[in-house]
């Protein structure tokens, strides 16, 4: 069984472009699900990496309660 894991990362902004342009270099780009607004998303290649596009303060909260594995924010 793989484990799943998500990564929250901001949901707009130079952070959010910054998070997204460093995840396609390293081959992965970043593929929203759903809506082009939604809060979804995966990490092409990755089946077992999903993404979450939350605002800084939700990813710290999300990290504390456990609610994401990782996160990038400012």
């Amino acid at each position: 069984m793989t484990a799943h894991i998500t990564i929250g990362i901001p949901s707009k902004g130079r952070l959010m472009e910054a998070a997204a342009q460093s995840f396609a270099k390293a081959g992965h780009a970043i593929d929203r699900t759903g809506s082009e607004r939604g809060y979804r998303g995966k990490l092409v290649g990755l089946d077992s990496v999903s993404v979450a596009f939350l605002s800084a303060s939700e990813i710290a909260a999300h990290l504390r309660d456990g609610k994401i594995e990782a996160g990038v924010t400012g």
